[in-house]
Order: C-alpha cells, then sequence, then structure tokens
C-alpha cells in the first residue's frame, strides 16, 4: 500500500511540474527555459523545506505543532 501511495505522490508531482511549465510558458508568457527553471525552483524549495520540517518534528517540537505551523506558513505564502 505504502508503494502505491509513493507512486501515485510521484507521478501528481510530475504531472503539476508539466502543468505550472505550460501555465508559466502559456498565460504568463515566459520563455520555456524560464517556466522549466521557476518550476525546478519551486519544486527545490518544497523538498528542501519537507527536510527542514522533518528535522524539526524530530528533534524539538512534536508532529501535531509542526503540521500546525507548516500548514499556517504554507497557507500564508
Amino acid at each position: 500500500m505504502t508503494a502505491v501511495v509513493e507512486i501515485m505522490l510521484s507521478l501528481i508531482t510530475s504531472c503539476n511540474g508539466v502543468t505550472l511549465v505550460d501555465y508559466f510558458f502559456k498565460s504568463m508568457h515566459y520563455s520555456v527555459a524560464e517556466s522549466s527553471n521557476m518550476v525546478t525552483n519551486f519544486l527545490g524549495t518544497a523538498y528542501l523545506l519537507s527536510i527542514i520540517w522533518g528535522f524539526i518534528s524530530d528533534s524539538y517540537i512534536t508532529r501535531f505543532t509542526t503540521f500546525l505551523v507548516s500548514g499556517t506558513v504554507q497557507l500564508m505564502v
């Protein structure tokens, strides 16, 4: 079951990346290179923040508090 969830998560992330490149290229009128660069930066930041929040959750505060704080930060941004 866990493997299926991980596969679906990877597929969803890939589809979102392709959709964002298409959106930046067609709607926002960026070049393909700029669009791809922005999506790469966004996904890299998202992965890096998940690692940082995981470390904070395991080391300093509870999981539920981490969930609330990171969810609030994500909604504000």
